[in-house]
């Protein structure tokens, strides 16, 4: 939810440089649900959307693209995925700009339940 506020945030600053002021409409969105015996958790936002090069390491820590950034969020977030047998998959929004952050958990535990 952070990284979408902040990307939107991002946005409006961007076309505040431009000229452009910040006629965009910032919008998040929240998803659940099922998908092969796992809980899909999504989080979508009309930020800026995803850096074209170096995609595959956002989640490696110290890798950020933001101004103030210090790139240990979405590390601590993928490392908490798979400790819980569970990963995080990044994704360009398909309707416009921004990004699609979906947390994906086993809908079983280790025993069965």
């Amino acid at each position: 939810m952070q990284n979408a506020a902040d990307a939107i945030a991002m946005t409006a600053k961007q076309g505040d440089a431009e000229g452009n002021g910040s006629h965009v409409a910032s919008a998040v969105w929240i998803g659940l649900k099922e998908e092969e015996g796992n809980v899909e958790i999504s989080v979508a936002d009309t930020g800026v959307g995803l850096p074209s090069g170096d995609r595959h390491r956002l989640t490696e820590p110290y890798v950020t693209h933001k101004a103030k950034g210090t790139g240990l969020g979405l590390a601590i977030v993928k490392k908490i995925m798979e400790d819980h047998g569970g990963a995080v998959r990044l994704e360009d929004r398909a309707e416009g700009t921004g990004t699609v952050a979906i947390l994906i958990l086993p809908m079983k535990d280790d025993h069965g339940a």
